[in-house]
C-alpha cells in the first residue's frame, strides 16, 4: 500500500481512539502525512525504535497492536503459546499503555503473559525471562533516545535481544496483519487467567544474583562507606536497582540527584538523557562538587548504559567513555581470577570496541571474542561460551557505547551490575591511593595511548541518505591502500562477509552474519569504521586510534576525521 492508501485506511475508520482522531485531523501537511504513513515500524540494531504520534510510522495505539499481533502469530505457529511471555516497561509517555495493550493481544491470541506492574529495567526484564523460562520478552523502551521517542524490544528464551534470523521471522508476521485497526487497543488489563501480574517483590529476585558482580564483597562490606558517590537515574527506570545494589554491598554514601531521581517521561531536566553526552552529568556534577564527592554515576532511562565521572588532577569531574571504563572493568576482572585459570576465561567485544581492553585480556592469556554491534549479539556468544564443550569460560562483555555485562543471568547490557562493579574498582583504587584516571595513565604506559571518537551523520532528506548510500558503496569497492600518511592493511567487509588484506593481497571470509560495516585497519592497529544506524536516520563512524603518546595519537586521530569529514560531506 502507498502512503495515501494508509493515510485513507485511518482516516476512514469509525473505530479510531478518539485521541488519535483528533491528532490526525490537525495534519494538513501532505509532505508530513507522506512521512507518517509511507512505512512501519521496522527492527533495527535496538529492536523497534520510532517517534510518538499519529501515522503508520510512529509509534501508537495501533502500530504497537499490530507489532504484537504479529509476534503472537509468530508465537502460535511455533506452538509455544504455553511457554509465556514476559512485558516490562520504562518511564517514558505510553510506556504502561503499549505494554497493557501487548499483554492483551497476547492473552486474546492465548497467550501466557507475565506483565510487570511497575517501571522496569531492561535487565531486570532479561533476568525475568530467563527466570520464569519464558519464551520471549518484552520491553517498552525508546532506552536513552529523547523524549519524543519509544520503542519495542523482543527477547528470546535466553534473555538476549532476538537474532536477526528471529527478527526477521515475526516481521513477516507482522507484516500479514491488514486488520490492525480493528484490533482491541484496550488500555485496562484484561482479567484473564493467562494474565500474571508481577509486582515489586520480584526485584528481589534480580538483587540477589547482583551479590555474583562484587570480587572481593569483605573489602566493600568493611570500607564501602569511604566511597562517596553522586547518582542519577536521569528520570528513568534505575533508581531503586541501582541504591539497592550498592547498599546491600555495603556502598552505603550514596547521594541521588533529587531532581533526575523523579521518573519522568519529558525528562525535563536533560536535553539528552543519555550518559554518553557530558550535558547529562550537568546536574550530578554541581552536586558532585557541593559534596566533594568521589566518583558520579549516571544510568539512562531503560537502566542498560551506565556512564562514569570522577575528579582529574586539577579537581576537574571528567567523563570517561565506555572504552575506557569497559578496559578497566577487564583489567580489575582478570586480576582477580587464578593465574593457572586465565587461559579458560573469554571477554567478549563489539567489532566497534577498542581494542585496549582485548590487549589487557590478551596478555593475560584470555580469550577475546569479537561480534557485531548491538548486545544481541553478544548474547549468542556467551550462550555459545556456556553451551561449549570446551572446558572455557564467561569473564565479561562490553560496547563502546556505555554497555556492559559481567554476570551472565543477565543476556543484555546491564548498568546496575556495572555501577556495582565501578564502585568496587573505584574503592580499591582509592585506598590505594588512586583513582580509575590514574589507574588509566597506568594502562595507557603499559599498552600505548588509545583515543576514540565517534562521529555520527544523520539524514535530513532521502536525497541526503542516497548520496551518502553511493559514497559508501564506492568505498566499499576502491580499497585505499592509505589514509594520509597511514597504512591501510586490512579493509573488513561485513556485508559482503569478506576480510581484504591490502598488504598480502588476499581475501578471508569473514563468519559473523551479513552486516552494513566497512571496517578499514591501518598497519599500526588503528582503525575506522563505517555504519549506518540500524534504528535511526543515521549514519556512525567510529575512530580509534593507539599510539606511544597521547600527541602521537591524537596526531593519528586528525587524520583519520578528516577522511571521515570527506566521506560524510553531501
Amino acid at each position: 500500500m502507498n502512503w495515501q492508501d494508509n493515510f485513507q485506511m485511518w482516516e476512514n475508520n469509525q473505530k479510531l481512539d478518539s485521541n488519535i482522531k483528533n491528532e490526525l485531523n490537525k495534519i494538513n501537511d501532505n509532505e508530513e502525512l507522506k512521512d507518517r504513513f509511507s512505512a512501519f515500524p521496522t527492527f533495527g540494531t535496538g529492536g523497534i525504535r520510532a517517534k510518538l504520534g499519529v501515522g503508520t510510522s510512529r509509534l501508537n495505539y495501533y502500530t504497537v497492536a499490530r507489532t504484537t499481533e504479529g509476534l503472537a502469530n509468530y508465537i502460535l505457529k511455533n506452538k509455544r503459546e504455553n511457554e509465556g511471555v514476559v512485558i516490562s516497561f520504562d518511564t517514558r509517555n505510553y510506556s504502561n499503555d503499549f505494554a497493557i495493550i501487548s499483554a492483551n493481544i497476547l492473552a486474546q491470541n492465548g497467550i501466557k503473559v507475565y506483565i510487570c506492574n511497575h517501571v522496569t529495567p531492561t535487565p531486570e526484564l532479561s533476568y525475568l525471562v530467563r527466570h520464569f523460562e519464558a519464551g520471549q520478552g518484552i520491553m517498552i523502551t525508546a532506552s536513552h533516545n529523547p523524549a519524543i521517542y519509544n520503542g519495542y524490544k523482543v527477547y528470546d528464551s535466553d534473555g538476549g535481544q532476538i537474532t536477526l534470523d528471529t527478527a526477521n521471522e515475526i516481521s513477516v508476521e507482522i507484516d500479514k496483519c491488514r486488520n490492525y485497526l480493528e484490533l482491541s487497543v484496550n488500555t485496562k488489563l484484561t482479567d484473564s487467567p493467562l494474565v500474571n501480574i508481577l509486582d515489586e517483590d520480584v526485584e528481589n529476585l534480580y538483587l540477589h544474583h547482583l551479590k555474583e558482580v562484587t570480587r572481593n564483597p569483605k573489602m566493600i562490606e568493611k570500607y564501602g562507606n569511604e566511597l562517596k558517590i553522586v547518582y542519577t537515574p536521569l528520570h528513568g527506570t534505575g533508581l531503586k536497582l541501582v541504591t539497592k545494589g550498592l547498599e546491600a554491598a555495603g556502598f552505603t554514601n550514596v547521594i541521588v540527584e533529587p531532581q533526575q531521581a523523579i521518573p519522568d517521561p519529558n525528562f525535563s531536566t536533560v536535553k539528552f538523557p543519555n550518559p554518553e553526552f557530558p550535558s547529562a552529568f550537568d546536574l550530578a556534577i554541581k552536586l558532585g562538587y557541593k559534596e566533594d564527592a568521589d566518583i558520579l554515576i549516571a544510568t539512562d532511562p531503560d537502566a542498560d548504559r551506565l556512564g562514569v565521572a570522577l575528579r582529574d588532577e586539577n579537581g576537574i569531574f571528567r567523563l570517561l567513555s565506555g572504552n575506557q571504563l569497559g578496559a578497566l572493568m577487564v583489567n580489575y576482572l582478570v586480576n582477580h581470577i587464578s593465574q593457572n585459570d586465565h587461559s579458560r576465561y573469554q571477554v567478549v567485544k563489539t567489532i566497534v570496541t577498542s581494542n585496549l581492553g582485548a590487549e589487557i585480556a590478551k596478555k593475560n592469556n584470555c580469550d577475546v571474542r569479537e561480534t557485531l554491534t548491538g548486545f544481541k549479539f553478544i548474547g549468542e556468544q556467551i550462550e555459545e561460551i556456556e553451551e561449549s564443550a570446551d572446558d572455557i569460560k564467561y569473564l565479561f562483555a562490553y560496547e563502546e557505547s556505555y554497555g556492559y555485562l559481567i554476570s551472565p543471568f543477565v543476556r543484555d547490557k546491564d548498568s546496575i551490575q556495572a555501577a556495582l562493579l565501578t564502585a568496587e574498582i573505584a574503592l580499591s583504587l582509592k585506598r590505594h591511593g588512586e583513582n580509575l584516571l590514574t589507574q588509566l595513565e597506568s594502562l595507557y604506559s603499559e599498552f600505548g595511548f588509545y583515543q576514540d571518537k565517534l562521529i555520527t551523520k544523520t539524514f535530513t532528506s532521502e536525497a541526503e541518505a542516497n548520496t551518502l548510500v553511493g559514497k559508501i558503496a564506492e568505498l566499499r569497492n576502491s580499497h585505499p591502500k592509505t589514509i594520509g600518511n597511514m597504512v591501510v592493511q586490512k579493509i573488513q567487509d561485513f556485508e559482503k562477509s569478506e576480510q581484504f588484506d591490502i598488504l598480502n593481497d588476499s581475501v578471508q571470509v569473514l563468519k559473523l552474519p551479513k552486516s552494513n560495516v566497512i571496517k578499514i585497519i591501518l598497519k599500526d592497529q588503528s582503525w575506522l569504521a563505517i555504519r549506518p544506524s540500524g534504528t535511526e536516520p543515521k549514519i556512525k563512524i567510529y575512530i580509534s586510534c593507539v599510539g606511544n603518546a597521547k600527541k602521537d595519537c591524537q596526531n593519528k586521530l586528525s587524520v583519520l576525521e578528516n577522511f571521515a569529514n570527506k566521506l560524510l560531506e553531501v
